[in-house]
């Protein structure tokens, strides 16, 4: 009955993953991945409770060091796999994460044991990698689904990551790395052999997870023939998975057309980056190729199969990867990869919506990082350094002039907006983006643009700005939108002017008093934290960061917000994944959770007036929720030491020191770091910002107290403010 019952479920399963990958219509638009049905147990049990658990696998039979070693890898671990679970880059019961378990199934079908001691979740992040823990987690990345030629190479690197968990290397890593620094723990200079020495340890453990990796492989009905490619695989993992010719002319128009000056004609082959050295945690590719096909040979060929689940679900699931890759790219500020990938699928779909949405974001997140001067940050190296076709993409953004630049997103962007006019994102950015070429780059646009085509340009370093937007320029939203940045362009130069007088300083020092002493008085019936946090650090321990005790003050932190919105009045909710149950009824809890994190995250990142990627997703929580107001709000306390005789050193004070006051300037300070941050997610802006730093030990009456003047200025009425 239970074999039946499992048989009923598989199929079940493969049904459904069927269903909802035919239900992603490639050619019209595509629908971002989230996580499905009940969040698993691992997700939510607490970290401590994990790390009760796992101490019970220390032994006496241990050396004392050892067991101290242990101890510290399981209580490290188990607080830093749930913070990455929790952060809402793990998906579970989805297209990707389904498929990969129905892999698992097939490889291990000769171990239901081992089998049912392993969870397999898939990553959100663009790097190809797999990775394994001590508890049997294993994890794929999006990055190495994308790549993967067929589901044979999938299931050889899930057997590698298997033999990971089955040796417990990670554990055996840090036991081991513990003893080398021990060993060499008074020879500073002797950094590099222990480096050294480290590097060699772990690539023994990758060459027996290669052995023993193939051994499980060969054990299964999978056919051999192409995970020699997998290598080929990891040795390019640095260039995109495709190499697809780029042209720029799917940007171009009547009105934008790129002179010679911004192609580039040659760019460089597609070569291996690794070799073998010292400093590599991990045997060379070629090695590990070498050694791979000395195992295969006499093996006899033609047996077993490529594919066990689906070979069209396996080329579902691949391209499911490389639309997720695109989005991925376009969070991390990655916009020249976001746009090249976009790119190779829109020669595929070139009617997709979120493919264009993504093209359109990125143009406009390029130009406004042009327009802060922070390119360096989301470019921080020359097109010079890359190999292949996306050299181009890289050297069009380079050296695109700044006009041309913020034109062209200004252009898109409202295109873009047109065709989907729902979407008030879309809107806010095209908004933004053509007030911005008014505010940054054209001050008297009316007299800048010309109506008539661009044709074709004289010379090779004119640009295409003047022609741009050719008879839009008449659209009255338009018009509308240059007027408003002409209009904020003068009130931006006033203001300069202004506070850079003795006046005008006068009168920001007396503001941020005012600020201090008073706060602010927002009026806001609801707010939502998303992820409160506590952390203690404590330098003086071997252990600074002090997982249990964090976790213990995060949990009275989350019961401060709730007693402090009583007393207030103040109507609040925590989004928070400790908060959350295994029922099928926190799974939009917890998507609505990830969609915030993701927003706070990006608009933290961009620090600066952008329009967030996600906008419309978080403004349709804020609806759910009832409120537009969302806050992050946390405490950490350092502790660390204080040598004033290092201080007194220098001036040669410690002369007068008496021998008994010695002790008292070699004293541990204590510092914590107050923060609540208040967001209006439909203004897309930030309204409050307390962070305070203060002397002392995180003591809760004081960490409360901070709480409670935050949230005081978030319900406090305006006219209230004078009175307080």
């Amino acid at each position: 009955k239970t074999y039946n019952m499992k048989k009923i479920i598989y199929i079940f399963s493969f049904l459904l993953l069927t269903f909802s990958t035919t239900a992603q219509n490639f050619d019209i638009d595509y629908e971002p991945l989230q996580a499905q049905g009940k969040i698993p147990k691992e997700i939510i049990t607490a970290s401590t409770t994990k790390y009760e658990q796992n101490k019970e696998n220390i032994t006496r039979q241990d050396d004392r060091k050892i067991r101290k070693d242990k101890d510290k890898f399981y209580l490290q671990s188990s607080f830093v796999i749930d913070e990455m679970m929790r952060s809402g880059r793990i998906l579970f019961n989805d297209e990707l994460s389904v498929y990969v378990n129905q892999v698992a199934d097939k490889l291990l079908a000769h171990d239901e044991k081992l089998r049912k001691s392993l969870n397999f979740y898939v990553v959100k992040s663009p790097a190809v990698n797999a990775f394994a823990t001590d508890r049997g987690s294993i994890f794929i990345n999006i990055g190495l689904l994308a790549r993967l030629e067929d589901e044979a190479q999938l299931a050889y690197v899930l057997a590698h990551e298997i033999v990971h968990y089955q040796k417990q290397h990670n554990i055996q890593t840090y036991v081991e790395f513990a003893k080398i620094e021990r060993q060499n723990s008074y020879q500073r200079s002797r950094n590099y052999e222990r480096l050294v020495e480290k590097n060699n340890y772990s690539k023994e453990l990758e060459r027996e997870a290669d052995d023993e990796g193939l051994d499980i492989f060969l054990k299964s009905d999978y056919n051999f023939e192409s995970i020699l490619r997998v290598f080929d695989i990891l040795d390019l993992a640095h260039a995109p998975y495709t190499n697809k010719v780029f042209s720029p002319t799917f940007l171009e128009t009547p009105n934008i057309k790129f002179t010679s000056n911004y192609l580039l004609e040659q760019v460089d082959k597609i070569e291996p980056y690794e070799t073998d050295s010292d400093e590599s945690t991990h045997p060379s590719v070629s090695e590990r190729r070498g050694k791979l096909l000395d195992q295969l040979i006499g093996k006899p060929e033609g047996q077993g199969q490529t594919y066990l689940v689906s070979e069209a679900v396996f080329k579902k699931v691949r391209k499911i990867a490389r639309f997720e890759l695109c989005n991925l790219f376009l969070q991390r500020q990655a916009y020249v990869p976001a746009i090249y990938h976009a790119y190779v699928l829109l020669q595929d779909h070139p009617n997709n919506h979120f493919l264009r949405k993504i093209v359109s974001k990125s143009l406009y997140g390029l130009a406004q990082y042009r327009n802060a001067e922070r390119y360096n940050e989301i470019n921080p190296y020359s097109y010079k350094d890359y190999q292949g076709e996306i050299q181009k993409v890289y050297y069009l953004f380079e050296k695109l002039e700044d006009n041309d630049l913020n034109v062209l997103a200004g252009f898109y962007a409202w295109k873009i907006h047109q065709e989907f006019p729902e979407s008030k994102g879309l809107e806010l950015m095209a908004r933004d983006m053509i007030e911005d070429i008014v505010i940054y780059q054209i001050e008297e646009p009316f007299e800048f643009f010309k109506k008539e085509r661009v044709g074709k340009l004289a010379k090779a370093d004119s640009t295409f700005a003047r022609y741009g937007f050719g008879d839009l320029i008449d659209n009255e939203t338009i018009k509308k939108w240059l007027e408003n940045g002409q209009k904020y362009r003068k009130k931006f130069a006033d203001n300069d002017e202004y506070y850079d007088s003795k006046e005008g300083q006068k009168e920001q020092r007396k503001k941020k008093r005012q600020d201090r002493t008073k706060g602010k008085s927002l009026g806001i019936e609801k707010v939502t934290f998303i992820n409160p946090m506590y952390v203690e650090i404590n330098a003086r321990k071997e252990t600074a960061y002090r997982f249990v005790e964090s976790e213990a003050t995060q949990k009275k932190f989350k019961e401060w917000i709730r007693d402090n919105g009583e007393r207030l009045d103040l109507n609040t909710e925590i989004l928070d994944v400790n908060n959350l149950s295994s029922s099928t009824k926190s799974i939009e809890e917890y998507r609505n959770l990830v969609i915030m994190s993701d927003w706070i995250d990006e608009y933290l990142t961009h620090d600066m007036f952008m329009i967030n990627s996600n906008y419309d997703e978080a403004v349709a929580i804020a609806d759910k929720q009832g409120s537009d107001y969302f806050a992050y709000a946390g405490a950490i306390s350092y502790r660390n030491y204080f040598n004033a005789m290092q201080m007194y050193a220098g001036i040669g004070y410690y002369i007068f020191v008496p021998p008994l006051g010695v002790k008292a300037l070699i004293k541990s300070s204590y510092e914590t770091l107050h923060f609540n941050l208040v967001f209006d997610v439909r203004q897309n802006k930030k309204v409050l910002s307390e962070v305070n730093f203060a002397n002392y030990k995180g003591k809760d009456m004081i960490i409360r107290q901070n709480l409670y003047w935050s949230m005081l200025q978030m319900k406090r009425e305006a006219e209230a403010a004078t009175e307080e």
